[in-house]
């Protein structure tokens, strides 16, 4: 295939389907509790798994991209996606300077590791506590 029939394609023709929405799942009623759900699995097979959110096809994990469109009316979704990308500026400027510092006071970059690890499970936390439902903004 040439270069010239390769830009022609659509590179985001699909969905690939994975979880659901979070808005998809019920409560239980009485609550489950989880061990006894566990107990008599092979903790041998347990793994952990990563996702790297740079992939050409839309999946149930990558529900960033849709969420302020989801959450925001039309008119607001560009100054929503504004304010966003200003505070990702000002967090990088704050970050390349925190970790001057760290390393100055600690000549290790374990700390930083630390940090950057824990950046994502931070802003899912902040997510999910400010919006547990995801229910659309009133504005």
């Amino acid at each position: 295939m040439t270069l010239a029939e390769r830009l022609q394609l659509q590179p985001f023709q699909g969905y690939a389907y994975s979880y659901p929405h979070k808005m998809a799942y019920r409560r239980f009623d009485p609550v489950l509790p989880l061990q006894p759900l566990w107990e008599r699995e092979d903790r041998d097979s347990l793994f952990l798994y990563v996702h790297i959110p740079f992939c050409e096809m839309r999946c149930g994990f990558c529900n960033l991209f849709t969420t302020t469109s989801d959450m925001f009316p039309r008119r607001a979704v560009g100054s929503v996606v504004g304010i966003g990308g200003m505070a990702g500026a000002v967090g990088g400027m704050m970050i390349a300077r925190l970790v001057g510092e760290i390393l100055q006071r600690t000549g290790s970059y374990v700390p930083i590791f630390i940090i950057a690890a824990s950046t994502y499970l931070v802003a899912l936390l902040l997510f999910h506590l400010l919006s547990p439902k995801l229910d659309p903004a009133k504005l």
